[in-house]
């Protein structure tokens, strides 16, 4: 392993800076220094017994980073202790079933870092972004096709007790789900859903929250609320869909615009 994949990253930063007050020059040493060059990752994969001769499969992949420094400092008036610590992790699992008709995906990054001073935490961030995605054939009543469902979340929490108006929570949830489905006799049935939820808060008192859904390529359903909204707690402009097939090839965002679909009846919903 050469660890050359994605080398060239940009790395940006913050650094803060307070002075004392004191003549006296500030010094200090780290005390504990524990940064491991690279990631410690796992893979793993298995087959089980499935309709002869074929077996299902599954691999998963995970990879966990973690750091901590120490440090001592003295500012001429005082002494402090200085914690830095974070860990991230990120997992990958796949599952494919049934000759592979049904393909599942499940994804995790999470991660939080911590500033801590003689034990007092001065800045501290953390965040879970979970994935899943399934595809699956359809063989039923209607007729032969495929779909597919996206399962997307981000939770973020950032914490700063010395500036507490940088401090904010924001989570955000998304579920959708496309099908093609061709019949027997007659043209193809498509099916396009999604569920969208978002919230924002901070320490001043400032809220947002937004629900959103979406169907056959019209908005079915948009409320937003908080201190921050346009529209108080009301819902507003909603559309009900037109038609439960969408033409082939085509795609509508909100709206009205219509894209042209690459593939004949690939549904983008945007």
């Amino acid at each position: 392993r050469t660890h050359s994949i994605l080398e060239n990253w940009w790395v940006s930063g913050n650094i803060q800076v307070s002075t004392s007050g004191s003549d006296k020059q500030t010094t200090g040493h780290i005390a504990r220094y524990v940064v491991p060059e690279y990631a410690l990752a796992t893979i793993s994969g298995s087959t089980s017994p499935s309709e002869p001769p074929y077996r299902d499969v599954n691999v998963t992949v995970t990879a966990d980073h973690r750091l901590y420094i120490e440090a001592e400092i003295q500012n001429g008036w005082h002494k402090k202790t200085v914690r830095w610590s974070q860990s991230h992790s990120f997992s990958n699992k796949q599952e494919y079933r049934n000759h592979a008709g049904v393909q599942n995906m499940t994804q995790v990054t999470a991660g939080s870092s911590i500033s801590t001073h003689n034990g007092i935490p001065k800045i501290s961030d953390k965040f879970h972004y979970p994935l899943s995605i399934d595809f699956y054939h359809i063989k039923d009543t209607r007729g032969d096709g495929y779909g597919v469902t996206f399962d997307l979340a981000f939770h973020r929490t950032e914490l700063h007790p010395l500036h507490r108006t940088l401090s904010t929570v924001i989570n955000s949830h998304r579920k959708s789900v496309g099908e093609r489905i061709l019949p027997p006799k007659g043209s193809a049935i498509h099916i396009a859903e999604s569920d969208e939820t978002f919230s924002y808060a901070d320490v001043k008192g400032n809220t947002y929250t937004r629900h959103v859904k979406a169907a056959k390529g019209e908005v079915t359903y948009d409320r937003e609320g908080g201190s921050l909204a346009k529209h108080s707690t009301s819902a507003l402009n909603v559309n009900e869909p037109k038609s439960s097939h969408i033409e082939d090839g085509l795609a509508r965002i909100h709206g009205g615009q219509t894209l042209i679909s690459r593939y004949p009846g690939l549904i983008n919903q945007v």
